[in-house]
């Protein structure tokens, strides 16, 4: 395949790269595909399409690998006239990452290209480099929330601060007699996060610090994040 070719040779659907989690169009590096009968062909038996791809991710530039199957045996009808033939796709390389990347109801372009970006640093640079984006995605989510629900907040609030406003406002936040062990879990959370902001400060990549969180610590970090996230984007919606 020439450098033409390959520049302009895109998947016609969208995919998630299992390398970063990015769904985009992807370039198509190499392909094949063949296809056999299935069942007694002499009754009539079923051929079924394969497809391999090698593709690169325009996002991350890593390499997938992707199997394509489809089969008329599983075709289904949509009305008395109409039926489709849906396609499988599983990704032969890589495996899928184990975290499943944020999916956030409440959300806006700088959150989103913030959790784009930790998925890419986790997976390419370490765990340490997605800290400081985790951190960028959840300052910017307790703003939208209060930006949504006209709570007033000062431009140089910290998350705790944001955190706490919305306790307080919010009324799918308040405390009632059915959820006082929660209350005193979000409590909880109100600590944890006083301590984000040091540690991201002095442990991570945001500047340049000599001694950085290791691995495990990293990712205690970003999933308590991601938890919290989770939490509060499912209570509000």
């Amino acid at each position: 395949m020439t450098e033409s070719q390959e520049q302009y040779s895109l998947t016609a659907n969208k995919i998630q790269c299992g390398h970063c989690a990015i769904k985009s169009l992807m370039r198509i590096i190499c392909e094949g595909e063949d296809s056999y009968v299935f069942g007694d062909e002499e009754y009539g038996g079923d051929d079924v399409y394969h497809k391999w791809q090698i593709l690169k991710c325009l996002a991350c530039s890593e390499i997938n690998i992707l199997h394509n199957s489809s089969s008329s045996l599983w075709e289904y009808e949509l009305d008395s006239e109409t039926s489709i033939r849906p396609t499988y796709i599983d990704i032969l390389y890589p495996h899928q990452i184990s975290e499943k990347p944020l999916e956030l109801k409440i959300s806006n372009e700088v959150i989103e290209r913030a959790i784009a970006d930790i998925e890419v640093l986790i997976l390419s640079r370490g765990a340490v480099s997605g800290v400081d984006r985790i951190h960028t995605a959840l300052h910017g989510y307790l703003r939208a929330i209060c930006i949504r629900e006209n709570i007033v907040y000062s431009k140089d609030d910290s998350i705790v601060k944001l955190f706490k406003l919305l306790r307080q406002q919010h009324p799918k936040l308040q405390s009632t007699d059915r959820t006082q062990d929660i209350d005193r879990l979000l409590q909880s959370f109100a600590g944890i996060l006083d301590s984000l902001n040091p540690i991201r400060n002095h442990a991570s990549m945001a500047h340049p610090n000599d001694n950085v969180l290791e691995k495990d610590e990293a990712l205690l970090f970003i999933n308590v994040v991601r938890t919290l996230l989770r939490y509060i984007d499912g209570k509000l919606i």
